[in-house]
């Protein structure tokens, strides 16, 4: 209750610096959706250690992380594809869903085709302003058809879908109410290539920065007699991946950024399996 209290005060807040915004709200921007929460864009390829904690990557040394790096490990429980069209003047809506503890809903029924973005026709209230789509879970699609679908109802201002009410359609599991409350309130932002991108660098840092741990803490593991004999290997072995990847230092665009950090990351889980070769 209180993310949703939290949400409606956004967007009466946008409302008031913008009326053009919600005298628009007729019309729900199309484009792709990912879950939105305090300034953090939770699509699909996102870190996957985020809304698990840190104790799922506890190598991350969260001191050497910034504000929105920590945001994304700690705050998110939910990640979504959600891409949002209009033809004829209907919505549609395809992708899925994941919630970290509760499993996904899907717009697809089959387990095997929820990477196909396979629409569903949503209904739309004018007048209340709320989208109204049929989401599946697929697990428990194979074995009860349609009744395994729940709506999920969305209200909108600008670019913005808040889950306003969810109808489990007589679906009383616990599983499906645990779903329910973990959503009640959620928000998904019409994501821009440049947010994905953002995100995406954010995520390859964080990848990089639980391998690199791993690796410092093999590396404090090993005898000194082991680290001594090491030491040349392990300075040829940087100066070697600084030279193919750049330095962790590096500035540049966010695509560069993360071209860098995932050829850091292969540098240093090849040295990961190394040391673990000796270790044991």
């Amino acid at each position: 209750m209180m993310r949703k209290t939290v949400m409606a005060a956004r967007i009466a807040a946008a409302c008031v610096l913008s009326a053009s915004v919600c005298a628009e709200a007729a019309d729900i921007p199309e484009g792709r959706y990912a879950y939105y929460d305090d300034g953090i864009y939770y699509n699909h390829d996102t870190f996957f250690c985020a809304g698990r904690g840190a104790f799922a990557c506890d190598s991350i040394n969260e001191s050497a992380l910034n504000s929105e790096e920590k945001k994304m490990l700690d705050n998110a429980g939910i990640y979504s594809d959600l891409i949002l069209s209009r033809e004829n003047g209907e919505y549609s809506i395809a992708g899925t869903i994941d919630l970290v503890k509760f499993g996904s809903l899907s717009t697809a029924r089959k387990a095997d085709d929820e990477d196909k973005y396979i629409k569903q026709q949503c209904s739309y209230n004018t007048d209340a302003g709320l989208l109204k789509c049929m989401f599946y879970d697929t697990a428990e699609y194979e074995t009860r058809g349609d009744e395994a679908g729940i709506f999920i109802i969305f209200s909108h201002n600008g670019n913005t879908l808040t889950v306003d009410n969810i109808d489990l359609r007589g679906n009383t599991d616990e599983m499906y109410v645990f779903r329910s409350n973990a959503l009640n309130g959620a928000g998904f932002a019409l994501e821009s290539n440049d947010e994905y991108l953002h995100s995406s660098y954010l995520s390859a840092k964080l990848e990089f920065a639980k391998s690199d741990g791993i690796l410092n803490e093999l590396w404090k593991s090993l005898d000194q007699k082991t680290r001594n004999k090491l030491k040349s290997n392990q300075r040829q072995w940087i100066k070697e991946k600084e030279s193919k990847c750049g330095k962790v230092t590096l500035k540049g665009t966010d695509a560069e950024l993360i071209e860098m950090l995932k050829c850091q990351k292969g540098f240093t889980d090849i040295r990961i399996d190394m040391l673990r070769a000796i270790e044991y």
